[in-house]
């Protein structure tokens, strides 16, 4: 359900006449506003997952309200199981997790699409940019998932000093990536509460 139809489906359903679990998956709409709309039987638990879940490597983060049962908990938690990894939150984290988790998958594209074009600006094809540019993505990424070390660790570990990388690094600080990164996950997760407060 879109959060913008779901004043029209709880019309439509009214006060559920015993108890409920409802997972929600809708941006914006808080706990307390479906308990609201659906009567005081309602037990909801609030998912937020990622497009990676097409492909069965999705990042949920999910918040249950004091109601959830052990079992409520398990059949949500399960369900997103099945397609990725799900992480126990507090609901005032859930607009934060969405900057986070559920806009990320944009983040990561929009440097893919940056590096694919700095790829072709360099010489190679579009065919050759887009692989080399995908499968780096993808090793860096499951690099990061199976190491100990943190990202700046990593990081370090592919610059030589004053070499190709520190040059390119140079370049993104002189811009102010790293800050733009940090802002946009605040930006997100501020229009979120915007959101919620409006829903």
């Amino acid at each position: 359900v879109k959060p913008q139809r779901f004043g029209e489906l709880a019309a439509q359903l009214g006060t559920l006449p015993k108890p409920t679990l409802v997972i929600s998956v809708m941006g914006g709409i808080v706990m307390r506003s479906i308990v609201d709309a659906l009567g005081p039987q309602v037990r909801v638990a609030r998912v937020m997952p990622n497009t990676p879940t097409q492909i069965g490597a999705g990042m949920s983060a999910v918040a249950f309200d004091a109601s959830c049962t052990r079992a409520d908990r398990d059949t949500a938690t399960g369900m997103f199981e099945t397609v990725g990894l799900v992480h126990g939150i507090e609901e005032s984290l859930m607009d934060a997790a969405t900057a986070v988790c559920g806009s990320g998958p944009a983040y990561v594209f929009h440097l893919a699409e940056h590096m694919m074009r700095g790829a072709r600006e360099a010489g190679f094809d579009a065919a050759t940019a887009d692989l080399l540019v995908r499968q780096t993505i993808l090793g860096a990424a499951e690099l990061l998932r199976q190491s100990s070390d943190d990202p700046a660790t990593l990081r370090r570990a592919v610059t030589s000093p004053a070499g190709t990388t520190a040059a390119a690094l140079a370049v993104l600080d002189a811009a102010g990536t790293g800050d733009a990164m940090a802002r946009a996950i605040i930006a997100a997760r501020d229009r979120g509460r915007e959101l919620s407060k409006g829903a």
